[in-house]
């Protein structure tokens, strides 16, 4: 029976992205220093003097090696990285020097002119940060992991020695690397078991803190944790990366801590903005007596397409109206724990989510109902009892994926496609400079 349960699990594992694990507040204390802000959005200098506008103090900026170098047309076997590190001169900085910066330099200078303070990521393992090579990507399984690391120090600590002297102080290392290994089943990563090796994952890190503090010793360094998927499904497929064993795992390589967290990614309701803060608060119960302040680096909300608000089934009314209070509601609920910020995903346009091909299903509601109770319970038994039932499994593959790929696709953004703001905006403002 564990082995039809692990199966079952993984099936909810990896066309679930964003699942959630209820935790306990700890007594409030709220931090002096709130940061606000996005973490994504625009960087031409209308789109950042909008940020500004609406209180924002930070935005996270992506510099990451796949934007400067599309293509490795070969690979450089000699490069390791006790060569970089004995001559930083020859193989860093005038390597640099051959990069066109010209894309991380804008959004750097358009957010600092601002005075919004940029967070700038500088690696990810996935297809949105890393080059071209050989027909598929330069990951650690095509080019091997010493080469891997050693190209991405290179490249990380050659970004540090261009930015810090625009006075950038806080990076980005990594992406939601807890859970890289189920990023790749959705299609973020290659799919390799080298991203559920923790001692390579613990490496890399090391390895590109490595990078920042050899160049800057002043900087800081975070990794964003992914927070949404529950204990239980590590449990069940013995797959390390829980969020809070992670921060308790790598909190001494980080300078701050911040999470990853959308509760509301897949139903629309209950709202989890109290689900948000209370993982806020676990995190800080994990690093407490280190002075490590944890801020939300992502959080959202989808919203529905304006054409997509007429008989739609309570699970999937995602209105304009509840992302704004859902903004609203999350910032000062992170607020009244003591977490040190929230940066919203995303300051951007987007259509809206659509209904599905044929209109909404008894079977989608249920479907999304039992994943609902999954969300908030974190028990497994609900969702194990509906996929044994007749049709479950067709339902999954042949609907469900549609609703999962919707957020990422259509319901992120803060403005119509015609540019225009939803309601969420005014109340970012009000959460932002309350």
């Amino acid at each position: 029976m564990l082995a039809i349960q692990r199966l079952l699990v993984a099936v909810v594992a990896l066309v679930a992205a964003a699942l959630m694990h209820h935790v306990a507040a700890t007594v409030p204390r709220r931090s002096p220093n709130f940061m606000t802000g996005f973490s994504s959005a625009g960087f031409d200098a209308a789109s950042v003097k909008q940020m500004a506008e609406v209180g924002a103090t930070h935005v996270r900026r992506y510099i990451l090696w796949g934007d400067f170098e599309n293509t490795l047309h070969s690979l450089d076997h000699n490069l390791t990285l006790v060569s970089l590190k004995a001559d930083p001169q020859r193989l860093i900085y005038d390597y640099g020097s051959t990069l066109n910066w010209a894309y991380g330099d804008e959004q750097v200078q358009n957010t600092i002119a601002q005075n919004i303070t940029p967070i700038v990521e500088l690696s990810e393992g996935t297809h949105f940060g890393l080059p071209h090579y050989n027909n598929t990507y330069a990951d650690p399984s095509v080019i091997g992991i010493p080469l891997y690391l050693a190209y991405q120090y290179r490249f990380c600590r050659a970004a540090v020695h261009r930015y810090k002297l625009m006075g950038v102080k806080l990076y980005q290392i990594e992406n939601e690397l807890n859970e890289a290994l189920l990023s790749g089943f959705d299609g973020q990563r290659l799919v390799s078991f080298v991203w559920a090796n923790w001692t390579f994952l613990t490496e890399l890190l090391t390895v590109l803190r490595d990078a920042v503090k050899d160049e800057d010793s002043t900087a800081s360094v975070t990794t964003n944790l992914h927070t949404d998927v529950p204990l239980v499904v590590h449990q069940l497929l013995d797959l390390p990366g829980y969020y809070l064993d992670a921060l308790a795992n790598w909190s001494y390589l980080l300078d701050v801590i911040s999470l990853d967290a959308y509760p509301n990614m897949l139903v629309a309701s209950p709202m989890g903005c109290t689900n948000v803060s209370s993982r806020v608060a676990a995190a800080m119960s994990v690093v407490a007596g280190t002075n490590k302040s944890v801020f939300i680096m992502e959080t959202g909300y989808p919203v529905n397409a304006d054409n997509n608000t007429n008989n739609v089934p309570a699970v999937f009314n995602f209105t304009t109206e509840a992302q704004a209070a859902y903004a609203y509601g999350v910032v000062n609920a992170v607020r009244d724990v003591g977490g040190a910020g929230v940066l919203y995903f995303k300051f951007t346009e987007s259509l809206g989510m659509q209904a599905p091909p044929g209109g909404y299903t008894s079977e989608d509601v249920s479907f999304f109902h039992e994943l609902q109770q999954f969300l908030w319970t974190n028990s497994i038994d609900s969702v194990i009892a509906w996929l044994l039932e007749p049709g479950s499994f067709e339902e999954l593959l042949t609907r469900a994926s549609f609703f999962m790929s919707q957020p990422d696709k259509n319901g992120w953004g803060a403005f119509r496609l015609d540019g225009t703001p939803r309601p969420i905006v005014a109340a970012l403002k009000k959460a932002f400079l309350g």
